[in-house]
């Protein structure tokens, strides 16, 4: 499993280097530094701010979910272990580190591992459904922004299959995957499933509702560092063309989504008439935003092994 696991990491690094390698070949990176270095102060700090209040609100989120699951914890624990998770997830290879030590903490904390596991993945899982809604709500703008049939094609593909995909886990968890009860390896699909179909009460409402607000502060952000860019590219338009690159980023192929998401937004963006260049340059700005935002994360580690567990 070591040596598998060192495979996988350095693979998902070897893409990164490689996509960045390639975008970067493509642009001139003098122009990509001149826009960087030229950003207001202002605007940087804005557009940080936007990805910072993300944190909370995710760490809301998943206090909330895990008291729809019957968890009782401390808002404020909850959203420093989420911190904790999204420094590793930017600083580890591997792109799931952060919610591996996310389950650990929890389990140290109040949870068994099943719950904690379960706890962690129907936040992921929430979390990529609002994006999925803000996608699709936003397909008749891509569908006039983007005439590539291939684009708006692959663009469908992702939401039709997020769409089954969540049509099968509300299957699962109710009387047609009483069956996955029956096989221990198959058991977390089945606790997972359930925990799905238990969020179907009004009680999703806000959880969603934060979610795509989380989703929606990423696009301001991207606004925002495109106006200090100078590029003429309105809010909806990046409302459009933004959340469909993260949906894509949902799949663990490189190091927090590095390269991946640099190439995506020179394709997205190049629909709308921004150069190359400048979406490098954004994208770039986005996901060492996105890094600055983590790092507290580190800090909040560092102090929570000083504090002792609760029995769980």
């Amino acid at each position: 499993m070591g040596m598998k696991r060192w495979l996988t990491n350095g693979a998902k690094l070897a893409v990164s280097v490689g996509l960045i390698a390639y975008v970067l070949s493509r642009v001139d990176l003098g122009a990509v530094l001149v826009r960087v270095t030229a950003l207001p102060v202002g605007v940087v700090a804005l557009a940080f701010l936007c990805l910072l209040i993300q944190i909370p609100l995710a760490g809301w989120r998943w206090w909330r979910l895990s008291a729809i699951l019957g968890y009782d914890l401390p808002l404020g624990r909850v959203v420093s272990f989420l911190h904790v998770g999204l420094f590793f997830n930017q600083v580890l290879p591997s792109g799931v580190g952060g919610d591996v030590l996310r389950i650990w903490l929890l389990r140290r904390h109040a949870a068994s591992v099943m719950a904690a596991v379960t706890c962690v993945l129907l936040d992921r899982l929430v979390g990529v459904a609002a994006l999925v809604i803000l996608v699709a709500c936003g397909l008749p703008a891509l569908y006039a922004t983007a005439a590539d049939p291939v684009a708006r094609l692959s663009v469908a593909v992702l939401v039709g299959l997020a769409v089954l995909g969540y049509g099968a886990l509300l299957l699962l968890g109710g009387d047609v995957g009483r069956f996955l009860a029956a096989f221990r390896l198959l058991a977390p699909i089945r606790a997972i499933a359930s925990a799905t179909r238990s969020l179907v009460v009004p009680a999703l409402g806000p959880v969603l509702a934060v979610s795509v607000a989380l989703h929606g502060l990423t696009v301001l952000a991207a606004w925002l560092l495109a106006g200090g860019l100078g590029l003429e590219v309105g809010f909806m338009t990046l409302a459009a063309l933004v959340p469909p690159v993260f949906l894509l980023l949902v799949l663990p192929v490189s190091m927090a989504g590095w390269g991946v998401r640099e190439g995506a937004l020179v394709v997205s963006l190049g629909f709308a008439g921004v150069a190359p260049a400048d979406s490098v340059a954004l994208s770039l700005l986005l996901g060492f935003g996105m890094l600055a935002a983590s790092l507290p994360g580190g800090l909040v580690w560092l102090a929570l092994g000083r504090v002792r567990p609760e029995a769980g």
